[in-house]
């Protein structure tokens, strides 16, 4: 069996003495009521409801072409300055390792000759007594160079063997005394040539 809530009037009718604390109640729920009929019925509320308009929705859509077509433009002006930034970057870091790397060897070499076509070959003196000279053959420790696609590979009679640099374009080796090597490096469109200089050490 269902039991409904009494009602005040019902209340009434059936002989139910209301209390102050009932009355109250029963305000309070008519004031609630009314309080969301007024709230519902509010300009801002249906606006809500309504929704957005056709011609609103057209003009978002044009205000966020415009913005894209000016971000576009942008980076299409930007773009090409990073990019080159980026490119002598790694041009420069690349020059350095190389730079590096022939200096040490140079630094303790005693022969340097061309090695093939692309090549050259550094003799460092060896042995328990070191001769001053270049024999070519162990005891010395004879160092390679050579061009091997666009890397510059270093290896040596002991059996190591890495990559100097990459981005290599060329590499050539003159004819000395003094001895001239050529390196040069590209990426895109940017381009560094390094140039050394190579004398058999005095005795």
């Amino acid at each position: 069996m269902n039991k409904t809530p009494l009602t005040l009037r019902h209340r009434f009718r059936t002989g139910f003495t209301p209390t102050p604390i009932c009355i109250v109640a029963e305000q309070a729920r008519a004031e609630d009521k009314q309080y969301c009929r007024q709230t519902l019925n509010s300009p801002t509320i249906r606006k809500l409801v309504k929704g957005f308009t056709i011609f609103e929705l057209l003009v978002v859509s044009i205000l966020m072409v415009i913005v894209m077509l000016i971000t576009s433009q942008f980076w299409k002006w930007f773009s090409p300055s990073v990019t080159e930034m980026i490119a002598r970057e790694h041009i420069l870091c690349e020059a350095r390792m190389a730079a590096q790397n022939l200096a040490a060897d140079f630094g303790s070499a005693v022969g340097a000759a061309p090695f093939g076509s692309d090549g050259l070959v550094l003799c460092k003196d060896g042995g328990d007594f070191p001769s001053g000279d270049a024999n070519w053959a162990p005891p010395d420790v004879l160092v390679y160079y050579s061009l091997v696609g666009n890397t510059l590979q270093r290896s040596d009679s002991t059996g190591a063997e890495f990559t100097v640099a990459d981005s290599v374009s060329n590499f050539t080796v003159g004819e000395g005394p003094p001895l001239r090597i050529t390196l040069e490096l590209q990426c895109r469109d940017v381009t560094r040539q390094l140039v050394f200089m190579w004398s058999a050490p005095t005795p």
